[in-house]
């Protein structure tokens, strides 16, 4: 999957879906680490705040889960994520 930021809508969001998508496609899989926060900031090129509050948005919905010292890593929960992306496509159909 290709990493590509659309600077016309909100760029925190847009790294939510990516993330979803890459694991609603298989890309990632349960316990897969994540690119850290600096490296998918690089990437991008956006600032590491917004890839650490997109993050945190997707740990809240228990997507991706943190452990200290180590990383970001996919939850055992791929069925939230590709809700999402089925949203995301509705929305985009609109």
């Amino acid at each position: 999957m290709e990493w590509k930021i659309d600077k016309s809508y909100p760029i925190c969001s847009q790294v939510s879906e990516l993330v979803c998508l890459a694991i609603a496609s298989g890309e990632y899989k349960n316990e897969n680490k994540l690119y850290s926060v600096r490296e998918l900031a690089i990437i991008l090129g956006v600032n590491p705040n917004t890839i650490q509050k997109a993050y945190e948005e997707l740990e809240k919905k228990n997507i991706i889960h943190s452990i200290r010292g180590s990383g970001w890593y996919v939850s055992d929960n791929a069925l939230e994520a590709k809700k999402i992306v089925e949203q995301i496509r509705v929305k985009k159909t609109k």
